[in-house]
């Protein structure tokens, strides 16, 4: 199903379809004159707590969940990188909680403060604030030490998986930073019409593509590190329990390489 990354898994390709879908319908929504309220507020992008922050919340989550998988073995077989990958699967479970907290809008609201009058209405970014440099840019540093630290990781059994990754990052902060900032060139008076969906609609969709991508990058890595699912044979009347483990011959073969 996966042979070096040369085709996109299914699960994949969904998340892929999926992305396109939540980003779709509200340009549908929007053109046929919201005729549902209903549909429109779970499916709407500019808002928190609908099922497009779900969605991204959730993917994150998996990503996040993948990457500690490795960093837990990497950390057991003392692999050069470890550490590192534990910072990239903590920020991938930051990210998810920010998706449904809202912390680096309220972090920016309070960054606010630095602006002159301490607000920023009336400034040229009255939308965003000062966020996307105070916060944004030391987030994008910190994850590209991150990042290349876990390089001996990815490059040992899965180098496209690095790619996917700095792929997935670049696409992600493109659309959380450079379209957000975007969004300031919108008149603030003018009423939410066509240019501002339209400027919603890239900034989520890029960044939901960004983390399709990051979560190809882990399945990738898991999978090349030989993690599965398995369900052991028990006797009916005792519980089923499911063991997330890499197989024993690549434990065998990254303790000897790490040795």
């Amino acid at each position: 199903m996966f042979a070096g990354v040369r085709r996109i898994p299914l699960l994949i390709a969904l998340l892929f379809a999926a992305d396109c879908a939540l980003a779709l319908i509200p340009v549908f929504d929007y053109a046929f004159g919201h005729p549902f309220q209903r549909l429109s507020n779970l499916f709407n992008l500019d808002t928190e707590r609908t099922v497009p922050t779900w969605y991204s919340s959730m993917q994150w989550l998996c990503a996040g969940v993948m990457f500690a998988l490795v960093a837990s073995h990497a950390g057991r077989s003392r692999m050069r990188g470890a550490l590192s990958i534990v910072v990239l699967a903590l920020a991938c479970v930051t990210f998810s909680v920010d998706e449904v907290a809202e912390i680096h809008e309220r972090l920016g609201f309070a960054t606010d403060a630095f602006m002159s009058g301490g607000s920023r209405a009336g400034t040229l970014l009255w939308n965003t604030g000062l966020w996307p440099f105070l916060i944004g840019i030391p987030a994008i540093a910190a994850l590209a030490v991150a990042v290349r630290g876990t390089r001996h990781i990815f490059l040992a059994r899965a180098p496209r998986a690095l790619a996917l990754l700095v792929v997935g990052f670049i696409v992600m902060f493109t659309g959380a930073l450079v379209v957000e900032l975007a969004s300031n060139l919108v008149n603030a008076g003018a009423a939410r019409g066509g240019a501002s969906l339209a400027q919603v609609v890239v900034e989520e969709w890029l960044e939901m593509i960004g983390v399709t991508f990051i979560t190809w990058s882990a399945f990738t890595l898991v999978h090349a590190y030989g993690f599965a699912l398995q369900l052991p044979a028990v006797a009916p009347e005792r519980a089923v329990e499911v063991n997330v483990r890499p197989a024993a011959a690549t434990c065998a073969s990254v303790r000897s390489a790490g040795s």
